[in-house]
């Protein structure tokens, strides 16, 4: 392929090669416009996860963002960022679960220019309280209360 349609097919997103993928560190932070977006594979989690390619403001250079960690995937899936407009994102700590120490989860922020992170109202429910009563469990669990039998209306 000559320079000329290596240019082409890299403006018109064609070229099959991904600029250098970002490997940060904490605190290290991306800002720019987003180029293109595609989607990998991830043998480990037997899924696809997003690509960004973005053009990094602070370094000049465009760079792939993988997005395969749970909290990057979580944040890019409720944002749903669009091709040509402008994100940050930086790298947080690691912060190990609650339920296992040994095991940590790696923390980013995402914002995308000129809006914030949608929040999906149905995910969010208000605290549930402990059935007072064998009915109210039941009630809870979508059995109907008229065919439960009390102890009462058993013939022995």
């Amino acid at each position: 392929m000559s320079t000329d349609e290596q240019t082409a097919a890299e403006q018109f997103g064609l070229s099959d090669a991904l600029p250098e993928g970002w490997r940060p560190e904490e605190g290290d932070l991306v800002i720019g416009k987003i180029l293109s977006m595609t989607k990998g594979w991830s043998d480990y989690q037997q899924s696809y996860y997003p690509i960004l390619v973005i053009h990094n403001e602070l370094t000049d250079e465009d760079i792939a963002i993988h997005g395969f960690h749970f909290v990057m995937l979580d944040r890019l899936t409720s944002l749903r960022p669009k091709v040509g407009e402008r994100i940050g994102i930086k790298m947080g700590p690691k912060i190990p679960l609650k339920g296992n120490p040994k095991q940590s989860v790696q923390t980013y922020t995402i914002k995308v220019d000129g809006r914030s992170e949608d929040i999906d109202w149905d995910d969010i429910q208000s605290p549930r309280t402990q059935p007072t009563s064998e009915q109210d469990r039941l009630r809870q669990t979508s059995i109907p209360v008229t065919d439960v039998q009390s102890d009462d209306d058993i013939p022995f």
